[in-house]
């Protein structure tokens, strides 16, 4: 995700070539030859204002691609507007976006901006919250259960706590990775699951707990 201002946008080469009517400032793409290179999306060259997310800080300039439009979903680029730009990687391996996308015009993406800022300045950890009802009492609705004792390990190493009045446990600030999280209370089946947390994100982790007959 970053910010830019589109410099450059190359037309798809259409099987019958026409020329490109109006003012537009649109090119084909052409080889060292001069030939027109076959292309099914448009080619949009950008100066990137703002690195948000997946580019390099370094980097000065980014192109990415897009359908035509139509039933493509291509997004509909102006030349010298500025955009924030949601992409992924194709099957190419090249960077894509749509109008399927959050991409927009900057002066509309006055919120997503905001977003974005803060979460790329939080923390590279993650969370894992754990709720526990008891099975027995599901009939009355949902019964937490408190001081349930409840333990994780993973990257983090194991760590322990027992869930509270609202049948709650939250385990913060952990490395990303894969984690198995495992829950014990007197006269109810123990149980574990296995949970994968990624940087900046949050797994829940919801427990049902059953009577140990």
């Amino acid at each position: 995700m970053f910010t830019g201002t589109v410099i450059d946008i190359a037309e798809p080469v259409p099987a019958q070539p026409e020329p490109v009517g109006g003012n537009s400032t649109a090119r084909v793409l052409k080889s060292s030859s001069g030939t027109p290179i076959p292309s099914l999306k448009r080619v949009v060259r950008m100066q990137i204002k703002e690195v948000l997310t997946g580019v390099d800080p370094e980097q000065r300039e980014i192109e990415i691609v897009t359908g035509k439009g139509g039933g493509d979903c291509g997004y509909s680029f102006q030349s010298g507007t500025d955009y924030v730009i949601y992409a992924y990687k194709n099957s190419e391996g090249r960077l894509e976006t749509g109008i399927c996308s959050r991409t927009r015009a900057l002066t509309q993406a006055a919120q997503d901006i905001t977003y974005l800022r803060a979460v790329t300045r939080s923390p590279a950890t993650a969370d894992i919250r754990v709720f526990v009802v008891d099975n027995s009492k599901l009939q009355a609705g949902r019964a937490p259960m408190q001081g349930v004792r409840t333990t994780i390990s993973g990257p983090a190493g194991l760590r322990e706590a027992f869930t509270d009045s609202a049948g709650r446990v939250t385990f913060e600030g952990l490395p990303p990775g894969e984690y198995i999280v495992q829950w014990a209370s007197n006269g109810f089946k123990t149980g574990n699951r296995k949970v994968q947390i990624h940087a900046q994100g949050c797994a829940e982790v919801p427990v049902t707990m059953v009577v140990d007959h």
